[in-house]
């Protein structure tokens, strides 16, 4: 680690305020940008409603998308309910059996991998006879590296339980995925709905087509917004769950981290959702023209500002200075946390491609058992369930992703404040342990590297 240390006083419990002596009684951060924020919705509040007052709403029921989701709401609900059933039994299998729920899903894809290939080579067609050859290789090199990295496996999955373990300490905190998508689903239908209203009344000038970017890159920026206030939230109550010794003194976190989110950083969170903002629209127009383009930026970026927001949850500072403390840690401690990382964010990746396919296939075979002849009929409403399904996972298992990425801050800002003779560490024995295997893990894969 390449944190300094600082002489501190222990303490049997610690206020997210002033924990381990890092910050000083919390002030509002960035709030220009809270204010730009406010400001812009001000304005699309404003246009909604001219907008809802001088269209025919009725126009709108006839569009070919919305006539077909009209007409099949109550399909779509049921494939909605199955995605949302999908994601809470894999959470269940999650919490009761971490094992078989890592391995699962890497056999799986690799399994599903063997399949695709098999599906690609079906047929009598030379073209693409190169990518076919180069993607037959694609199990193979999944299975060894997954044979490679099995003890690192292990480990991350010993890590990932007392990660679970900090989450189910606190199960309220799944309940916040709830509240983030009946919010993003709010933001999107609103501001779908008047931009379809726009696009149906066919009277376009400038300012109605400047209208109309303008709710397109706020919809965008609303739900980047909501998804930062979410992290920051779960941010807030691992961290104060990782600085109190003694957890039957925590009293109200999750209360007290979302008193602390809309009392001193919605600025921050403001300014967040505004830098993500328009690379993620970039990459959207690039992906509509088909422009080979990888922002990997956009990737690079989303993350410094991930952790800065939990920086900014620890140590209550803008998202500058927390975003260049993000960066230390991250070039400080970034074998270690690369090492430990991948496993996870691989396998909730698999999780969510997996939720999305079992929600896909089910909701297919409902479609094509009542209507087989009708395409039409069951490809809205399945394509709905899909990416709701995605949703629904995605919001789940992040809480487990920012408790882990959170946990590994904490971890790190711990380890350079205190040694664990005088000054103990915050982190169980148990969880130093974990974190030290894995760097020496990773210290003796790179010493190997260097000896080639």
């Amino acid at each position: 680690m390449c944190i300094p240390r600082q002489k501190l006083t222990p303490r049997s419990s610690v206020d997210l305020f002033d924990i381990l002596g890092l910050s000083q009684k919390r002030k509002l951060t960035d709030v220009p940008f809270l204010i730009a924020f406010a400001t812009c919705v001000v304005i699309l509040m404003i246009v909604m409603m001219w907008t809802l007052c001088s269209s025919d709403t009725s126009r709108l029921a006839y569009g070919y998308v919305f006539k077909e989701f009209i007409d099949n709401l109550g399909i779509v609900a049921k494939v909605c309910c199955i995605g949302l059933g999908v994601s809470v039994t894999a959470i269940y299998w999650f919490r009761h059996f971490v094992d078989v729920f890592v391995w699962t899903m890497l056999v799986g894809v690799v399994l599903l991998t063997a399949v695709g290939v098999g599906y690609i080579w079906k047929g009598d067609e030379n073209r693409f006879l190169i990518t076919r050859i180069l993607v037959t290789f694609a199990p193979l090199i999944l299975t060894l590296c997954i044979l490679v990295s099995r003890d690192r496996i292990k480990l991350i999955i010993r890590f990932y339980e007392d990660t679970i373990k900090t989450v189910f300490d606190m199960p309220l905190l799944l309940l916040l995925p709830l509240l983030t998508i009946s919010c993003i689903i709010l933001v999107v239908a609103s501001c779908l709905f008047t931009f379809g209203l726009m696009y149906c009344d066919g009277n376009y000038n400038v300012g109605i087509i400047f209208a109309m970017v303008f709710v397109w890159i706020m919809m965008f920026w609303m739900v980047q917004f909501v998804l930062a206030c979410h992290q920051i939230v779960i941010s807030g109550v691992v961290a104060r769950y990782y600085f109190t010794r003694d957890k039957c003194e925590l009293v109200s976190p999750i209360y007290s981290s979302f008193y602390i989110l809309i009392r001193y950083h919605l600025g921050t969170v403001a300014f967040g959702s505004l830098i993500i903002t328009p690379i993620s629209v970039l990459k959207i127009l690039f992906r509509a023209r088909t422009i080979n383009c990888s922002l990997y930026e956009d990737n690079f970026l989303k993350y410094v500002t991930s952790i800065g927001y939990i920086i900014t949850a620890i140590h209550g500072k803008p998202l500058c200075q927390s975003g260049t403390r993000a960066v230390n840690l991250f070039i400080c401690n970034l074998l270690t946390y690369v090492g430990m990382s991948w496993v996870g964010t691989f396998v909730f990746f698999t999780v969510k491609v997996l939720v999305v396919a079992i929600t896909t296939l089910i909701g297919y075979s409902m479609m094509v058992k009542d209507r087989p002849d009708d395409f039409e009929f069951y490809v809205v409403p399945v394509v709905i369930g899909a990416v709701f399904a995605f949703f629904c996972a995605h919001c789940f298992f992040v809480v487990f992703e920012i408790a882990f990425d959170t946990a590994f801050i904490c971890y790190c800002e711990d380890y350079g404040l205190n040694n664990s003779t005088n000054e103990p560490f915050y982190a169980t024995v148990e969880f130093h342990e974990k974190v030290k295997k894995a760097q020496e893990l990773t210290k003796n894969v790179e010493a190997k590297k260097t000896e080639e």
